[in-house]
């Protein structure tokens, strides 16, 4: 697995072989699409990284980081509960009634 970084650089890598390479538009748009792939792996860990970091800092996260934690996780990592079942706990332990998920 590749870092954020790395994905950039070898996007940028990709592009510029795609200028240099001499091949066909064949050889080119290859080049380009697998430039893309990274270019947007390298976009995804930035705003992960992004998130995390604002989370940290207290300011909250602008995605759900749990669901994040389960993608990024190995298949043997302990199971963490999704947004909706820490929202119902919260509702349950401040004695919100009705905190039940929608089935």
């Amino acid at each position: 697995m590749s870092s954020g970084p790395e994905h950039y650089r070898e996007a940028e890598r990709l592009v510029a072989e795609s200028y240099q390479n001499g091949g066909t538009q064949t050889d080119d748009a290859l080049f380009l699409a697998e430039a893309q792939v990274h270019a947007t792996l390298a976009l995804v860990a930035a705003q992960i990284e992004v998130g995390y970091a604002i989370s940290a800092a207290g300011g909250g996260s602008p995605f759900p980081s749990v669901e994040w934690d389960r993608a990024l996780a190995p298949d043997d990592a302990p199971a963490v509960p999704t947004s909706v079942e820490r929202a119902d706990e919260l509702a349950d332990r401040l004695g919100i009634p009705g905190g039940e998920a929608a089935p």
